[in-house]
């Protein structure tokens, strides 16, 4: 709640490690590469933070203004505005440029694809992302579910509604399946590891079966 920052190495890690500075959102890529936002939607990139060094050295700030961000694998940026306004940057040393529609959070998948939730809790995807064509072409809305919060990697799609129920899918096929517990937030790496915090900022990892612990 007071927006510091902790890091934790793992789930079987013995605890978690204060990192300086303050943010109220933080993404960390599968490269190691983190990005956050602050109290006044600040931009921040942890300079030194990789694979090998995953606390980094310090905090750089980055020019612009977002309240969400999310950074994929190839270190790729993506990120809302107090607007819902979305952005897309090539990496630390590009620039920011718009990109039509407006999405409250979003993130960016392990393929680069970016999949998102607006104010009325739709969910979009967007079409067309590739390597030649990192800001793909247009915004596809998906009616399976509404989410106010949500994540995906390789191993599938994870989504948060607003009565704090949890659902599941295989990334880009299959139905939703839901999962027992309650949570706010979901975030999923690209290994497959799925962390959450529900409406008391408790915090969760999801072990093997269809629960939450």
């Amino acid at each position: 709640k007071k927006d510091e920052i902790f890091f934790r190495d793992g789930v079987k890690a013995s605890g978690w490690v204060k990192v300086d500075g303050l943010l109220k959102q933080v993404s960390v890529g599968a490269n190691g590469h983190v990005w956050g936002c602050n109290a006044k939607n600040e931009i921040y990139h942890r300079s030194g933070a990789c694979l090998d060094n995953p606390m980094g050295a310090g905090w750089q700030k980055v020019d612009g203004g977002l309240k969400y961000v999310s950074v994929g694998p190839d270190g790729r940026v993506w990120g809302c505005n107090a607007g819902d306004e979305i952005y897309y940057r090539p990496g630390l040393s590009g620039s920011w440029t718009k990109v039509g529609g407006l999405l409250k959070n979003l993130t960016v998948c392990h393929d680069g694809s970016v999949v998102g939730c607006n104010k009325s809790d739709e969910l979009y995807v967007r079409e067309d992302v590739s390597a030649d064509k990192p800001m793909g072409s247009k915004w596809k809305k998906l009616p399976e579910k509404s989410f106010q919060h949500m994540s995906a990697s390789n191993h599938g799609m994870f989504g948060c509604q607003k009565d704090s129920d949890i659902y599941w899918k295989p990334h880009g096929k299959g139905s939703w399946n839901k999962i027992s517990g309650g949570l706010k937030q979901i975030d999923v790496g690209c290994q497959g590891h799925v962390w959450g915090v529900n409406n008391n900022d408790e915090i969760y990892y999801l072990t093997g079966g269809a629960h939450l612990k």
